[in-house]
């Protein structure tokens, strides 16, 4: 197969020296809190108190790591604060300090490779205001993030607990041990997906579980009945699905259990299907198939998009990228990010009559990235507004023409990206 890749070379590694006049240089697609959380009610051994594990996963990018001996250390701290409503009292906070040790340099800066570390909290039921911040020690970097929060009341006869997505599991001494998947990101797990929660029963009783999965928004796309004893107590549960069922985009996740004797009991998570790169915007495998016009040849996306099912066509579309990935022995793939945050830069800064990556300016910055320099007329005398963007490596011009008045610059300069394709 003919294999066609972007001519990245001032993208990947130069274009991140290269400067633009007015246009935000800042990567949409960054993990811009440093760090990713979640945090799970369970029944606490208080009567009157709900736990909350609050799950705290640095990517070891988000830690600077120095060298000691033959291997590579990096210390952070955890701050984690619960505020009462009114936010004028803390409920409860907790410090701590983790430290990591790596043998191999190229983790160093790893993105999708995490330090994770967990502390639990014994809260009333009520509203919170939840305050996290990560610090490294090395380099002073400081990483907040803030959300508000509802402590549930697990208490009733029957009730159930968070749900905590599964990275993965094993049995160790006859004990499931599992890692949680605190990203909340499914797309990159193999298709059988894992739910772990605990369901607390006043009695012994038969009940019935339903679990359902919607599109935020959108109508049930997965459903499935099951019978089961409860034990009196605590009843710690797995519930395996198929991840595949989960195209692109944000999802929720509900298990509804219902007792013989009437009580019942629910609970709800959130989560998303999204690969590592793409804009949080895109949720559209078509779409994103369609914006490969700048670097894969018209029959290439035909195939995919001609696919007789999605799991095929998610297939053929992944294997496309697989085959560019300038670090395939890593879990992100740079001309793939780079390539979709593009796209995405263009839809917010180029779209007028047509979406942002049709247009004239999208297709010259999708292809070769930001300009060098860039030439704003907007209010020539004798002329129609006009901007030059100029690349230096490549001794090339480009000249936009807004011919309406309406900011729709359409590009007057040859431009065949072909060229510029190898």
């Amino acid at each position: 197969m003919k294999i066609i890749t972007l001519a990245l070379a001032t993208t990947l590694l130069g274009s991140a020296l290269a400067q633009m006049e007015y246009y935000d240089r800042t990567n949409p697609f960054a993990n811009v809190t440093g760090f990713y959380y979640d945090l799970v009610p369970f029944q606490a051994k208080e009567s009157d108190k709900t736990r909350i594990d609050a799950f705290v996963q640095t990517p070891f990018n988000s830690i600077q790591f120095i060298r000691d001996g033959d291997v590579y250390r990096g210390e952070y701290s955890v701050f984690v604060s619960f505020y009462n409503e009114d936010e004028d009292e803390t409920a409860m906070e907790k410090m701590w300090k983790e430290r990591v040790t790596l043998e191999d340099f190229r983790k160093t800066n790893a993105k999708n490779q995490f330090a994770l570390t967990v502390r639990s909290f014994a809260l009333a039921p009520g509203d919170y205001t939840v305050a996290i911040n990560v610090e490294d020690e090395e380099s002073d970097n400081e990483y907040n993030n803030e959300v508000e929060y509802v402590v549930p009341d697990l208490r009733a006869p029957l009730s159930v607990s968070g749900l905590i997505l599964v990275a993965d599991k094993n049995v160790v001494d006859g004990k499931t041990r599992f890692i949680p998947n605190v990203t909340g990101n499914l797309a990159r797990q193999d298709s059988a997906a894992s739910l772990f929660y605990e369901v607390y029963s006043d009695i012994a009783e038969e009940a019935t579980f339903v679990y359902t999965m919607k599109p935020k928004g959108g109508s049930v796309i997965y459903e499935d009945t099951v019978s089961r004893g409860l034990s009196k107590g605590k009843n710690q549960l797995f519930y395996d699905f198929d991840a595949k069922k989960a195209s692109l985009g944000e999802y929720d996740f509900r298990v509804e259990i219902h007792r013989a004797d009437g009580a019942s009991a629910a609970s709800e998570r959130a989560f998303r299907s999204r690969w590592i790169g793409m804009p949080a915007t895109q949720d559209d495998l078509e779409l994103a198939t369609k914006q490969m016009m700048y670097i894969a040849p018209s029959d290439e996306i035909d195939e995919i998009l001609d696919a007789d099912d999605f799991e095929t066509q998610l297939e053929r579309f992944q294997e496309f990228w697989k085959e560019r990935d300038p670090s395939p022995s890593t879990a992100e793939n740079e001309t793939f990010n780079e390539y979709y945050r593009r796209v995405e830069y263009a839809n917010k800064h180029f779209g007028n009559l047509r979406e942002g990556w049709r247009s004239d300016m999208g297709m010259v910055y999708i292809v070769l990235g930001p300009p060098d320099n860039v030439e704003r007329h907007p209010f020539e005398y004798d002329s129609k507004p006009y901007e030059i963007w100029s690349y230096y490596d490549i001794n090339r011009r480009f000249i936009f023409v807004d011919q309406t008045g309406f900011g729709d610059y359409r590009l007057i300069t040859p431009f065949y990206r072909e060229n510029y394709l190898r």
